[in-house]
């Protein structure tokens, strides 16, 4: 059974740049590869005594028949660093009495089909690279012996009932003859052979599983000892599926000796981390605008230490701040850029949303949709009581309203929480206009009370206007993740705000197919699908009546009609598609008008892209009021000339056609004989004269 006594505090796989020195401090926050240290002159975590009697260890002992020993640690924690620094000694002594050292790295072989047998073949060639001719001679029988074990099957074997491990079924004579004939040559010569092999616990399950057969089948050559390096917890995982069964006492078989590594103190790292930070943002000329010992003691530059585990972690973060401070640090608050950054490399979900959510986050005000924003935010993420007083030590209006002079205070320090300073924190960061995980359960979060539902979405849609359609149909394709209960406050919800979604698209003269307002209708019919049928219509009267919106109410509306073959839908009706009974639609029909009117009464309403859609659906829901409307309209010469431009196109050539659509409004026979006689009136001014005398001519010439 293997033993795990606890090693000394161990250091990380470091760069002997990265961990320098104290007579080197200049070099200290250099990017560095992630790689292990391999001089223990640079083991400023105390990390080399152990290896020192590790390899005095492996020099002098004598296991008469091989022995298996294993460093355990989870990654990052010096697992290599110590094999490196035990290396390095061992490699002082003199050659003749120097282990010959063996090194397989399994994961350079992962996804070969035989792992047995490439490790054979390896142990081979380095020995025969290694060993005097006299000693090797008999050993080139090794890569026999590799292709023998690959081939025997593996069975469980089963004691008092239960499974106890895998074993190789009884090996043949010719196995046992080889076997001997290697142990008897390895026996002869006086040199110890040390196979170390590392990353063990990146290999799949089967793979760990073929190389633990392999090592246990020449585990007991003598002269022959073997360092392993891996996390106990990663390769147990891997096995226990691999076996289809607990794989403790498989692993303690094999493993003789085990050294469980601890994980470096805490203090030790922290102090490894501030001072490479102090080293880096030492340079930057805006010193003197921050007190470089708030590291460790204000409270969020504090929190960013819970994010450091193991030397790994440092190492990340300062590899990271030599990419990126070095770009800003005369436009940054490094205190803030550091715990920005920490969120980047250690929670990059919270810092996707933090990124996009600039006007939930930054100023002094702090309204009532940013604190519903900070809970929901914080709820996304395990780690909510740390994300929680990160965001609130960066952004300081999570706990009071502040001045303007607080925010000028900021803004003079170039601090994130100053919206003009924010956008400067993530230079290293591309913007795109999906919705992430996140933010979208914090959506769905704060569906159960329609007014913060509505404010938490407008406030999503200011962050960045062209993200609303993704917004709104990633929401359309969660609607099957909406509790029952946040139906209702949902559509709701939209039927209040949809407006001021429809109105931050960009200012274009006409709505595409997808605009937002067809989002928000084609969200709504799905919301209302997933509630009682019986219950649309009282859902859709309530939220007409009490929500601010009006475009979107009056689309949805004519879009159901049509569902019901209303409204002059000539198309097939599905029944399964109606979303309210017929006889509901009245009712609906009534409310829906009220809001056409203030929308068509709107100062400039004709000169708005949605002139041409409102007025269409109300000529197919109350033709003869809309009619009257429009014919009194276009009596205005400027409004006249307005509403025919729409329908006129100018192709490459030069030649103008008007499209047919014109006369779902106003029949063109109509429309040409009334511009003539407001153009013989002489009523029109400016370039209005130019578009009537064309849209005559070119009736007239469709007409031949």
């Amino acid at each position: 059974m293997s033993q795990d006594p606890q090693l000394p505090q161990a250091t990380d796989e470091f760069d002997s740049d990265v961990l320098m020195s104290q007579e080197q401090p200049e070099q200290r926050a250099s990017l560095q590869a992630d790689k292990p240290l391999t001089d223990p002159t640079y083991d400023l975590l105390n990390y080399d005594g152990f290896a020192t009697t590790l390899a005095s260890s492996i020099q002098t002992m004598m296991p008469p028949e091989g022995l298996v020993m294993a460093i355990y640690g989870p990654w990052g924690a010096g697992k290599t660093t110590l094999v490196e620094f035990t290396l390095h000694h061992l490699e002082q002594i003199e050659i003749e009495n120097r282990p010959v050292v063996v090194r397989f790295n399994p994961w350079w072989f992962s996804g070969h089909e035989n792992l047995i047998r490439i490790f054979f073949e390896q142990v081979q060639i380095s020995l025969r690279n290694k060993l005097e001719q006299r000693f090797y001679a008999g050993l080139d029988v090794m890569r026999e012996l590799g292709r023998m074990v690959s081939k025997t099957p593996i069975r469980p074997i089963r004691m008092t009932g239960t499974i106890a491990g895998n074993l190789p079924t009884p090996i043949d004579d010719d196995v046992l003859t080889i076997k001997k004939q290697v142990a008897d040559r390895l026996r002869k010569q006086n040199r110890r052979i040390l196979v170390v092999i590392d990353d063990i616990d990146r290999l799949m399950g089967e793979e760990i599983r073929q190389l633990f057969t392999a090592i246990k089948a020449i585990a007991d050559f003598p002269n022959v000892i073997y360092l392993l390096a891996f996390d106990r917890d990663v390769v147990l995982n891997s096995l226990n599926k691999a076996l289809g069964y607990p794989a403790d006492d498989y692993l303690d078989k094999i493993v003789e000796v085990g050294f469980a590594l601890p994980l470096t103190d805490h203090s030790e790292m922290l102090r490894l981390m501030s001072e490479q930070i102090d080293t880096l943002i030492g340079e930057t000329p805006e010193r003197d605008l921050f007190d470089i010992s708030l590291f460790g003691k204000v409270n969020y530059l504090g929190d960013v230490h819970e994010f450091i585990h193991t030397p790994r972690d440092v190492l990340r973060l300062i590899n990271t701040l030599s990419v990126t401070f070095p770009a800003v640090k005369e436009v940054v608050y490094p205190p803030d850029f550091v715990t920005i950054e920490a969120l980047r490399v250690f929670m990059p979900d919270a810092y996707e949303v933090i990124r996009r959510n600039k006007v939930l986050l930054t100023g002094a005000k702090a309204l009532p949709a940013h604190q519903q924003f900070l809970e929901l935010l914080v709820n996304q993420f395990a780690d909510d009581e740390l994300l929680r007083r990160i965001l609130i030590g960066l952004f300081p209006k999570f706990t009071a309203d502040y001045t303007a002079s607080s925010e000028r205070i900021w803004r003079e320090q170039k601090r994130i929480c100053a919206p003009e300073c924010f956008d400067q924190y993530f230079r290293f960061s591309i913007l795109n206009n999906t919705l992430s995980e996140a933010e979208l359960n914090i959506i769905l979060s704060a569906g159960e009370d329609k007014k913060r539902m509505g404010e938490m979405v407008v406030a999503f849609a200011h962050q960045n206007p062209p993200r609303v359609g993704a917004l709104l149909r990633k929401l359309r394709d969660n609607v099957g993740n909406v509790p029952l209960a946040n139906l209702r406050p949902m559509i709701e919800a939209f039927l209040d705000i949809g407006d001021q979604l429809i109105n931050l698209e960009p200012p274009v003269p006409y709505r595409r197919y997808d605009s937002n307002r067809a989002e928000l209708v084609q969200l709504l019919l799905k919301l209302l699908r997933r509630t009682d049928p019986n219950s649309h219509a009282n859902i859709l009267e309530m939220g007409l009546k009490n929500g601010a919106s009006n475009l979107v109410p009056i689309t949805l509306i004519f879009t159901i009609g049509q569902l019901n073959g209303k409204y002059g839908y000539l198309g097939f009706v599905d029944e399964r598609d109606r979303v309210v009974f017929v006889n509901d639609l009245p009712r609906l029909h009534t409310v829906v008008l009220s809001k056409m009117e203030l929308v068509v009464n709107a100062p400039n309403f004709i000169q708005t892209r949605d002139f041409l859609d409102v007025v269409y659906m109300w000529l197919k829901i109350a033709p003869e009021s809309a009619q009257i409307w429009l014919d009194k309209t276009l009596e205005t010469p400027k409004h006249f000339a307005y509403f025919i431009r729409q329908f006129m196109t100018t192709l490459p050539n030069g030649e103008v056609i008007i499209s047919d659509d014109i006369e779902h409004y106003m029949p063109l026979g109509d429309l040409v004989n009334r511009a003539k006689n407001m153009q013989e009136s002489s009523l029109f001014k400016g370039s209005d004269i130019a578009i009537v005398s064309v849209f005559i001519d070119t009736v007239n010439k469709q007409a031949q």
